[in-house]
């Protein structure tokens, strides 16, 4: 593992501060480097006089072995760690808490590599997208909402796309007022009455205007 949990109020724990109370603080960084090397190996560690291990661990924490030796001891007695006497150190250095840890962890993997192997996960939501070729059919209700938009685009803008048709050879939009004059298509312009907003049209066959609101 390459990071474990740790209590915020670790500093503040009774057993904790009875080590710091009997060694020191060198005595509570010796236990933190022991948990560390425990999660790092994902295995109980040894403190004894001439293993790799130990001598590692009393290197990082510039301390002899003899008084690393008397820390673990006092952890022991404390309960903040569980070993196996041997000879005049201890093989099978371990933390309950950190093996449970490690053991949850080890489960994790051990199930994300056969998701893994299945293809993952299930999605959860189906994909907001249709496949090609399984496009559905629009419901009453959309088809619906879609007229009522069109329309309310052409009562805002009824000559909207006369251009379009009458380069493409559609026909134009019918205009809402007929010309007085000669009764053709009349086209708003840009124009309105001074103090209102009635709207000037204007017929493009015969030049006639007309105010209508």
């Amino acid at each position: 593992m390459k990071y474990f949990d740790h209590d915020t109020t670790a500093s503040s724990d009774d057993l904790i501060l009875a080590l710091r109370i009997a060694h020191g603080g060198a005595a509570v960084d010796c236990y933190w480097a022991i948990l560390e090397q425990i999660y790092r190996d994902e295995a109980p560690t040894v403190i004894v006089r001439n293993r790799p291990e130990t001598q590692a661990l009393c290197a990082r924490l510039a301390t002899a072995y003899e008084t690393v030796r008397e820390y673990v001891t006092t952890m022991i007695e404390y309960g903040l760690l569980d070993a196996v006497e041997d000879g005049d150190g201890y093989a099978e250095v371990v933390s309950e808490r950190a093996m449970n840890n490690i053991r949850d962890y080890q489960e994790m993997c051990e199930r994300n590599r056969l998701n893994g192997q299945k293809g993952g996960r299930k999605p959860k939501r189906k994909p907001s997208g249709n496949r090609a070729g399984t496009e559905r059919e629009p419901s009453g209700g959309e088809k619906k909402r879609k007229e009522k938009k069109a329309l309310g685009s052409y009562e805002k803008n009824p000559n909207a796309g006369a251009e379009r048709g009458a380069d493409t050879g559609e026909p134009a939009p019918r205009s809402a007022h007929p010309c007085p004059e000669c009764g053709a298509d009349m086209r708003p312009t840009a124009t309105t009455q001074a103090g209102t907003r009635r709207r000037y049209w204007r017929c493009d066959e015969c030049g006639g205007e007309a105010i209508y609101g």
